[in-house]
């Protein structure tokens, strides 16, 4: 996420501070920035998920 974040950045030349509205358009990097969390989350839940699973089956075996 925070290379897209730079990408921005550079390519439009300029920083961007934005906020977010509930009602109303959804700016694309509002959307952009959602549809990464979600990912990185997603990622996150499921590597650490997997890692606690292993780390228990292995304290069972000992």
């Amino acid at each position: 996420m925070a290379d897209w974040l730079a990408n921005v950045a550079m390519d439009n030349k300029k920083s961007v501070m934005i906020t977010f509205r509930v009602d109303g358009p959804r700016q694309e990097l509002e959307k952009g920035l959602e549809t990464r969390m979600e990912a990185d989350m997603k990622h996150w839940e499921e590597k650490n998920t997997k890692d606690a699973t292993a780390t228990e089956g292995q304290q069972r075996e000992a």
